[in-house]
């Protein structure tokens, strides 16, 4: 948006300004010669921040009421204008067109560029315009400044395009600069080096000490950047801990060592606060442009994936993204499963298989399962979701398949009462997406309170790593469907880095131990050991515990000897169509 456009997107909204102003006026007068900005009226609260100054005049055009605005623009109280001729503040020159404008008692409507005089006699060029307040006999007049309006949509220009921590450029104007680049190359331009940066510490940061501390912590290192011994083209803030370097005509050996200069400087400093210290490290992905990484989105998309190689590898690194066939290969891979997908749910090729959960210590009847979702080919083969969900993930349609689980699963059950009275538990598989997606859980919300059955034979599975990602939705949602009634699985148990601190956080019914640790249960001692460690944690957290890939009999010998409640895998069934549950559960 061009300067002129933003000019008039802010005179406009001066405008609403003076409506809003008109409506305030016809309330009430202030008194003792106060500004007309009263903070308990939303109406006078917008004036008062409002970019255009304005005034009430008496029948004999003296001001009556002033807002703090335009006393801020002459340089006087409102003491000190209030009961003057608002004629006396207008420039000499000016004098004629306010007699003009004044001169006709259907004044209401005319405007005009005027220029009012300050208390230092200086001139304030500005657009006067008058309306009639017939309750009163009065009329509103208001003044739009026009250097300050230009101000105005200079600075909103300006921030369109810069970080407002760090002063830094901002994704948006990343993607400009790199679009202008990408234009500007040839066939035998030199690559384009992209250098992605995440900054390992901001969230202990922020989590130990508040987002206060975070905030600096991300200027000490904006700081550190634009001032290491290494040459560059451009540097972006372009997510909350994350900031990409561009360095033109350059190699994968120059990128790479300008990367390698920054992790290690970072590497030898200590952020401190409130007599907490906490050392830093960066990890950081590199991509140059390429044939095949010759858009925005590629080149970003590949340096961001490097990054997160950098993390996976243990943080505090430099990692190349490899340009690679397969990794080409996979991506069409994946966008065909998009179409398939879409299509899958006109078709309704989209299947629901279940698998028993099994008790481990006691021999009653015991309907308890996980819904699987299986992919129909066109030759009514079954696909594994390990095949098309990474796809569904990626390109934001793993929410649409989230919503046909559960309504599926729902309309089964209706529509068996007497299996879905003795269902203890139904476990439908929710993607990290509809976590994050407000639209996403109050639908689910809304599906779940017109179920028809209790709500507690219902149980949301979530990975570990999702529930990390987005824990404040998690806690949440958590919250707000316990009210309601279901239950809750906190599935991969044990896959993330710092479990057991955020399980505290999280109100959950049972722990799925991640099928890591127990494939090798009955050979490994530590596989043993961190399974007897959680079982135990479950007990004292009193969350029931289940064990998955419980593939053979001697894993479930082993189980049934340890303080784990409830098995699922092979060793006990194969998923099966959902439809076979009812007779599965009748023998």
């Amino acid at each position: 948006m061009s300067n002129e456009a933003l000019y008039i997107v802010i005179a406009l909204l001066a405008a609403f300004a003076s409506l809003m102003a008109y409506m305030l006026f016809t309330k009430k007068a202030p008194e003792d010669n106060q500004p007309i900005t009263d903070t308990t009226d939303p109406f006078a609260l917008y004036l008062g921040n409002a970019v255009c100054g304005a005034v009430v005049l008496d029948a004999s055009l003296k001001i009556a009421q002033i807002n703090t605005v335009l006393c801020e623009y002459l340089g006087l109280t409102p003491a000190a204008v209030i009961g003057t001729l608002f004629s006396k503040h207008i420039a000499s020159a000016d004098q004629a067109i306010w007699q003009e404008l004044t001169a006709h008692s259907d004044a209401s409507g005319s405007t005009a560029q005027i220029a009012l005089l300050t208390a230092n006699n200086k001139q304030i060029q500005g657009k006067l315009s008058l309306q009639a307040i017939p309750a009163n006999q009065e009329l509103l007049v208001t003044f739009e400044n026009q250097h300050q309006l230009l101000q105005y949509a200079t600075e909103i220009e300006y921030r369109k395009t810069h970080d407002e921590l760090t002063g830094l450029n901002n994704r948006k104007a990343l993607e400009a600069y790199l679009n202008k680049t990408f234009e500007s190359q040839s066939l035998f331009s030199k690559p384009i080096a992209m250098i992605y940066i995440n900054v390992d510490q901001l969230k202990v940061v922020n989590d130990t000490c508040g987002h206060i501390a975070g905030d600096e912590l991300l200027k000490q290192l904006v700081h550190i950047l634009k001032n290491t011994d290494v040459t560059y083209d451009y540097l972006a803030r372009v997510g909350g801990d994350e900031f990409a370097l561009i360095k033109e005509d350059a190699t994968i050996e120059q990128a790479e060592e300008v990367a390698e200069i920054i992790r290690s400087t970072v590497e030898d400093i200590s952020f401190s606060w409130d007599d907490k210290n906490f050392r830093q490290s960066l990890s950081i992905g590199v991509a140059l442009s390429s044939p095949r990484l010759c858009t925005i989105t590629e080149i970003i998309g590949a340096a961001d994936a490097a990054c997160e190689q950098a993390k996976v590898a243990g943080k505090n690194r430099v990692h190349v993204h490899k340009d690679t066939r397969a990794a080409s290969e996979d991506s069409r891979h994946q966008m065909r499963w998009v179409s398939r997908i879409q299509q899958a749910f006109i078709e309704d090729r989209f299947e629901l298989f279940f698998q028993p959960i099994v008790a481990l210590h006691h021999s009653d009847q015991y309907v308890h399962y996980e819904l699987l979702i299986r992919y129909r080919d066109e030759n009514n083969r079954f696909v594994s979701p390990n095949a098309f969900l990474p796809a569904a993930e990626k390109y934001g349609l793993s929410t649409q398949i989230d919503l046909w689980v559960l309504t599926t699963a729902l309309d089964f059950l209706a529509s068996n009462p007497e299996h879905t009275y003795k269902l203890q538990c139904c476990s439908i598989n929710l993607s990290a997406h509809s976590l994050s997606s407000h639209q996403t859980r109050s639908a689910i919300a809304q599906l779940i309170i017109g179920c028809g059955f209790p709500p507690e034979k219902v149980c949301f599975e979530i990975t570990e790593t999702s529930a990390i990602k987005n824990l404040d939705e998690a806690t949440a949602f958590i919250e707000e469907m316990k009210l309601i009634g279901c239950r809750f699985a906190l599935d991969d148990f044990g896959t993330g880095f710092s479990s057991l601190g955020y399980l505290k956080s999280l109100n959950v019914d049972y722990l799925k131990i991640d099928g890591a640790f127990i494939r090798n249960i009955v050979h490994d001692k530590i596989d043993h050991a961190m399974v007897t460690a959680v079982a135990s944690i479950g007990k004292e957290m009193n969350i029931a515990t289940i064990a998955e890939f419980v593939e053979n009999e001697e894993i479930k010998s082993t189980l049934s000897q340890m303080a784990v409640d409830y098995g699922q895998g092979f060793g006990f069934a194969k998923p099966m169509p959902l439809n076979d549950a009812v007779a599965y559960y009748n023998k």
